[in-house]
């Protein structure tokens, strides 16, 4: 199983693909989708975990939510430091 620190941070590098792959839109639902997931591999690829390791993962998490709810409190936490870096603050 994935540790709940890595499993934050990949979480957190998937939904700024989310967010880059909505800017680059082109206005079909599909193709932002399929842009978001293209980048999922390197991303799981960075922390040395496969993709049944994460889904695998992914379902104990949601399978306990006291730990999930855990692990997405350090997503906020991860994601509102890479924007308060972003912005300059």
């Amino acid at each position: 199983m994935i540790a709940q620190n890595t499993m934050s941070d990949i979480l957190a590098e998937m939904h700024i693909a989310d967010i880059i792959a909505s800017k680059h839109r082109t206005g079909n639902i599909d193709s932002i989708e399929y842009t978001a997931l293209s980048y999922y591999p390197a991303i799981l690829a960075k922390h040395g975990v496969d993709s049944n390791l994460f889904y695998t993962s992914f379902e104990y998490y949601q399978k306990h939510p006291v730990l999930l709810d855990s692990v997405y409190a350090e997503v906020i936490t991860k994601l509102s430091s890479k924007e308060m870096m972003y912005r300059g603050k």
